[in-house]
């Protein structure tokens, strides 16, 4: 955050809420398969996961705005909703939830628990094609709340990924890592792989981005994958930042489509071996997100050149 306000510092006011504690942990992964330095991890787990960049961005609109608390939805069991839940709380602010049905593996379940203890109310739709209008009703009942969006992707959420990219130059810089050709990140919402890659525009990294897709293409595709991504960068061009582009480099940014399997959470043969290829390295991953991630960038470490970083977004337990 701090490099990315020194940098753009008329992205604030607002001011975001300080909520990330030092830096996350970069460090080689010893894959089967894969040759000793080829791979590495930037591990977003000892921070509470990637939404916590995000929620420092959209809980300091909402203090900024006087709000009295947030509205957050998601699927039941999301990783999102049970963060945002517990930021939210933490600062003091009321946290409401509307949920929709979707599969729950083990991790899902215990979010679903925390979320329903800690939130100040939590409602449950039927179906996803409800979830707009619960929402915008439980507004209309508490129009001193902040309405977040789904997976906390919006502009200003992005911003804390903005800040990564940058945290990343630095770290290569100063030695922690050899510069990566490519970055593989899952893309539920799209808003860690969008503000990656804007991030990166505002470097001198070559490094790409490989934005696994994990939900439905209708949720997640590449135009609107590459749209958000330009208008991140466009947010910060309309500030006094130095020398930022208007446009991506048209090969920064690329959306993967083959490891999806038959659906949002459902698990897929790859993910599973990719789930007990990382456990000998002390990284916990699960098949919705993080091991659909790490397969898709087994698959592809024997026909791409250079160090390769896979970003573990995951944060619930």
């Amino acid at each position: 955050m701090a490099m990315l306000l020194e940098r753009a510092p008329d992205l604030a006011p607002p001011r975001p809420v300080p909520l990330v504690s030092g830096t996350s942990p970069v460090r080689p992964l010893d894959l089967a398969g894969c040759a000793p330095g080829r791979v590495w991890v930037w591990d977003e787990s000892t921070i509470g996961g990637n939404k916590i960049r995000k929620l420092e961005w959209l809980l300091g609109d909402a203090v900024a705005a006087g709000r009295r608390g947030a509205i957050l939805c998601g699927p039941t069991g999301s990783n999102w909703v049970d963060a945002a839940v517990r930021e939210t709380r933490r600062i003091g602010l009321a946290a409401r939830v509307v949920l929709f049905p979707k599969p729950t593996p083990p991790y899902a379940l215990r979010n679903r628990a925390r979320t329903r203890a800690a939130a100040d109310e939590v409602v449950s739709v039927p179906t996803v094609v409800l979830l707009p209008s619960a929402c915008w009703s439980m507004l209309r009942r508490h129009p001193d709340h902040a309405l977040f969006p789904p997976g906390g992707s919006s502009v200003r959420g992005s911003l804390g990924h903005v800040g990564a990219a940058l945290e990343l130059e630095a770290r290569v810089e100063a030695g922690d890592l050899p510069v990566p050709s490519w970055i593989f990140v899952a893309a539920g919402s799209g808003g860690t792989a969008a503000g990656l890659a804007a991030g990166l525009e505002l470097t001198r990294l070559p490094t790409r981005v490989a934005a696994v897709r994990v939900t439905d293409l209708a949720l997640m595709n590449a135009p609107l994958l590459s749209t958000m991504a330009h208008r991140i960068l466009a947010h910060v061009a309309r500030t006094r930042a130095r020398g930022v582009p208007r446009r991506l480099r048209p090969d920064r940014l690329t959306l993967l489509h083959d490891w999806f399997g038959a659906g949002y959470a459902l698990p897929t043969e790859e993910a599973h071996r990719a789930v007990a290829a990382a456990e000998p390295c002390r990284l916990a991953l699960e098949t919705t997100y993080t091991g659909k991630a790490l397969a898709a960038l087994l698959s592809r470490a024997g026909s791409l050149d250079g160090p390769l970083l896979y970003w573990h977004s995951f944060g619930g337990g």
